[in-house]
């Protein structure tokens, strides 16, 4: 039995050789096991990474954003947190349904999750939209001549922030016959609500997990806000610019499909100057 499995068991209260654990696909930064053995079945997740400032890693973050949004159905329901060795884990329960989201009821989705107020103590996105990546990327080789793109900020900052899921690409989202649940809450966030909408749009995003992007159109539909939207389309070319910035990042650390990403991201910033 190894470490996984002990701690399950003791943050259970399970007898020794109950837990059967089988490794979960699709994530990044983290590993990821389903857990069985109990009346419902549960997902183990191990923090392996201290992520970005774009996208933290944050497990303290997630445990918060599970207490707080799984009564609305919006994220799985915690249920411990653990220790694999040196490392952090929780424990909460196993969505079950499709990977991936109709647009528009991603949309609408996103429009509810951004009602959610009076969240205090999560980190805040930087209100001028800077970020390590983009500060990094001129001292990276290459990085000069895509630093000198940077477009101008079209919009100032909307008057209030929301509540963002922070990394809303369709692999962290799951269509359940209630509706739509988000998972990976690591990288939550107060900041403008087109910061999601983008990630959830993103081109260079959809490449490094291999599904597609959301159609715009149809995810503002599912949206409705005008005023958002026509945000969301005003900063276009600065979304598209940053997060090629964050790719050259990801690029230049060997990060498997960034380069390509950065590559898709710029010629999608091309196309919304």
């Amino acid at each position: 039995m190894n470490d996984e499995h002990r701690a399950v068991e003791r943050a259970l209260g399970w007898a020794p050789g109950r837990a059967s654990l089988t490794p979960l696909t699709g994530g990044r930064s983290n590993r990821s096991y389903l857990v069985t053995g109990g009346a419902t079945p549960l997902v183990l997740k191990v923090y392996e990474a201290a992520g970005s400032e774009m996208f933290p890693n944050d497990p303290h973050a997630e445990w918060t954003a599970l207490e707080r949004l799984s009564p609305m159905g919006l994220a799985p329901e915690p249920v411990a947190r653990v220790t694999i060795g040196t490392k952090p884990g929780l424990i909460y329960t196993h969505v079950t349904g499709t990977i991936g989201a109709s647009a528009h009821l991603l949309g609408r989705a996103l429009a509810r999750l951004h009602t959610v107020r009076d969240w205090s103590g999560l980190r805040r996105l930087p209100r001028a939209g800077a970020q390590t990546s983009e500060t990094l990327v001129a001292h990276l080789p290459g990085g000069m001549a895509l630093s000198r793109l940077r477009p101008p900020r079209r919009v100032a900052p909307p008057a209030a922030d929301v509540l963002l899921h922070g990394d809303p690409v369709p692999s962290n989202v799951v269509t359940t016959p209630q509706g739509i649940t988000f998972i990976d809450w690591q990288c939550p966030a107060l900041g403008p609500p087109e910061e999601d909408l983008f990630l959830a749009l993103s081109p260079g995003m959809a490449h490094v997990y291999g599904q597609a992007p959301a159609a715009m159109d149809t995810l503002l539909d599912g949206y409705r806000s005008e005023p958002v939207a026509m945000r969301l389309r005003a900063r276009l070319p600065e979304l598209h610019w940053r997060m090629a910035c964050y790719c050259h990042l990801r690029a230049s650390e060997s990060a498997a499909g960034y380069a390509a990403a950065r590559d898709i991201e710029m010629r999608a910033l091309k196309k919304a100057r």
